[in-house]
């Protein structure tokens, strides 16, 4: 199930109906859209300098004000519906054991004992 955040975030219902079910909102992205603001062209410079200086010196997002809105009218689903807030210990430098690496071994050992027969198969044929 691929869910957009930026559309349900609002949706106090929706978020409640994921808390029933154990869904989880996950940082992965599936599709990526970019949407630019429908603006006049004499005036795209001035309204991206100042998102620009918003984002940079007040700490003012579109995300950061969705989240300010919520809590504010406390849109708050009954449980913590994203994954990154949830106490899983993250290791980035996670170790590969041979135990992981048996069936990708398997494999390749499988594939190349195929085709070295068949190439021996192939040499006998065409003599």
């Amino acid at each position: 199930l691929a869910v957009g955040r930026e559309d349900t975030m609002m949706d106090l219902e929706l978020l409640n109906m994921f808390c029933d079910e154990g869904l989880l909102y996950t940082n992965s992205l599936v599709l990526e859209n970019p949407v630019a603001f429908p603006i006049r062209p004499d005036l795209s410079s001035g309204v991206s300098y100042w998102i620009l200086q918003g984002e940079k010196y007040h700490d003012i997002t579109l995300t950061n004000s969705k989240s300010d809105y919520a809590k504010t009218n406390r849109l708050m689903p009954k449980c913590n519906i994203e994954l990154s807030d949830q106490s899983v210990e993250k290791n980035v430098y996670a170790q590969i054991m041979p135990a992981n690496m048996i069936f990708p071994i398997i494999f390749w050992i499988a594939f190349a004992l195929t085709a070295t027969v068949l190439q021996i198969l192939h040499m006998h044929q065409s003599k």
